[in-house]
């Protein structure tokens, strides 16, 4: 079920205009589960009630070249049936999985407000931004660990705790009169607030729980662009520098100091017969990890070949992505709780021909119609 509401109109000066936009959803979710397994043959019912409601409101003046933008809203995780069943599963001895029937669905709180200052007489843009993410009843993993046996106890719990603050800076100019030239910055920061569960040791005790883990990181980033066109030639270059900080009170936590950066070409040409070429080249560099294996250097050529038929209705597009083949099939990141991960991919380099159409259709007046 959806209720909505939109108004929008002008306000305040002779220019300004309003528009603010409700939407109310209720989400009724009914999950049934029959189960049977060695000693245990259960049914589960359940349901959940989510009210995911969102606000959007914007105003613009100055002849559309200023704005401000507010959004807010609340969206709900269901909880996995199968989590809920009082099961144990312990086919690998020596790791036991626990259900939990008193599992609550998670809720995120998003808000997010917006400043935009355009000067469509001197070409420049201002932006700024900031946010705020709290997500209730989070699900983790937390084990308890048996000495005395070597048994690992897991069981899913609801966590509270986790919350992000972002915001940035954007500005765009031209720098010289002829405005060949083309400067943008851009300045984004980020805190990370991440309450997880890791794992405890007891020597029999069947009311031990796992412990709480609380990282906070820091992330700062500022990202430099230079372009200049001539002609039907726009050449470009690039660079960004990221620094992370991770701190925890967790006795056997490594705290985190490290720099992600690139820098790099990029470029635009337009060739004979309608064809169009974009490259970019660009070294992805780490320092400072705890794990070697992050510590790398990566350069990375991509292209795309393009050309327009039908008056732009029809495009094709030729891409080529780690034409170099430098890229690692295996990725590594940090998570939330400053710990390494890994991801492999099957193919890192690859090439892909795309052929977009765009259909508009105006929709036949009616009587009546103006």
């Amino acid at each position: 079920m959806k209720l909505g509401l939109t108004w929008e109109g002008s306000t305040g000066s002779r220019d300004g205009y309003t528009k603010v936009s409700v939407d109310l959803p209720l989400r009724v979710t009914t999950h049934r589960l029959d189960y049977a397994r060695a000693a245990l043959d259960t049914a589960l019912r359940r349901t959940s009630i989510l009210f995911e409601p969102s606000l959007w409101v914007q105003h613009n003046w100055h002849d559309w070249q200023r704005s401000v933008d507010f959004n807010y809203d609340l969206k709900g995780s269901i909880v996995n049936t199968v989590s809920l069943l009082p099961l144990r599963s312990d086919s690998d001895p020596l790791n036991v999985t626990l259900g939990n029937p008193d599992l609550r669905d998670s809720r995120s709180h998003n808000f997010r407000q917006a400043y935009t200052n355009t000067s469509r007489r001197k070409e420049r843009t201002l932006g700024m931004n900031i946010g705020y993410t709290v997500t209730q009843d989070q699900r983790a993993y937390g084990y308890v660990y048996d000495r005395t046996t070597g048994v690992r106890t897991y069981r899913m719990e609801n966590i509270n705790g986790n919350y992000t603050l972002r915001g940035g800076v954007n500005y765009t100019m031209p720098l010289d009169r002829k405005r060949r030239f083309t400067f943008s910055t851009n300045t984004s920061t980020a805190f990370y607030h991440n309450v997880d569960l890791t794992g405890a040791e007891t020597e029999g005790s069947a009311t031990a729980q796992a412990r709480r883990s609380t990282v906070r990181t820091l992330w700062l980033n500022e990202t430099l662009r230079m372009d200049y066109r001539f002609g039907a030639v726009k050449v470009g270059v690039k660079g960004s520098a990221g620094w992370r900080g991770a701190r925890s009170a967790r006795p056997d936590f490594t705290t985190v100091s490290a720099v992600d950066f690139n820098y790099g070409l990029t470029a635009q040409f337009e060739l004979p017969a309608g064809f169009q070429l974009h490259t970019d080249l660009t070294m992805y560099s780490r320092r400072g990890y705890d794990a070697e294996e992050m510590n790398a250097d990566e350069l990375v050529w991509n292209a795309r070949l393009s050309k327009s038929f039908w008056k732009n209705r029809l495009t094709l597009m030729l891409d080529g992505f780690d034409m170099l083949g430098n890229l690692s099939a295996v990725t590594h990141v940090l998570n939330g709780q400053g710990r390494s991960e890994t991801f492999r991919n099957v193919i890192p380099s690859y090439a892909m021909l795309r052929i977009v159409y765009r259909l508009n259709v105006k929709p036949k007046r009616r009587p009546g119609d103006v």
